[in-house]
Order: structure tokens, then C-alpha cells, then sequence
């Protein structure tokens, strides 16, 4: 639930600072923004940078080292 309140929170932020006129003229960087960002997941998912080895590591839970 969090997560999804925070979410809320930067959408609501960037309709509030960033004019309309300055987000048409930022859109193609936005769009080159998010290619990379998904290239970037993709390589990791293929490579396993983020694969989880267990219930714990190092005696932490999962939600403690994704915090």
C-alpha cells in the first residue's frame, strides 16, 4: 500500500511543478529515459543481477535488503 501512496504522491508532484508547456518539450527525453531504464532491466534479469539465493542473507529477510 505504500508503495502505491508513493507513486501517487510523485505523480501528483510532477502535475503540480512541471508546466505543460515544459513537459511537451521534455517528452523525448522522458521517452529515452524510460528505453534505457527498461534495457537496463532486461540486462539484469538475463545476467541474474538480482537473483534472490534464499529466505535470508546473512540473516536479513527479503524485504529488509529491498528496503
Amino acid at each position: 500500500m505504500g508503495y502505491i501512496l508513493l507513486t501517487a504522491v510523485f505523480w501528483l508532484a510532477f502535475f503540480i511543478l512541471v508546466p505543460r508547456r515544459v513537459w511537451r518539450r521534455l517528452y523525448p527525453e522522458i521517452l529515452f529515459g524510460a528505453l534505457v531504464g527498461t534495457i537496463s532491466d532486461l540486462i539484469g534479469v538475463t545476467t541474474f543481477q538480482w537473483h534472490y539465493l534464499g529466505p535470508t542473507v546473512g540473516g536479513l529477510s527479503r524485504w529488509a535488503d529491498l528496503g
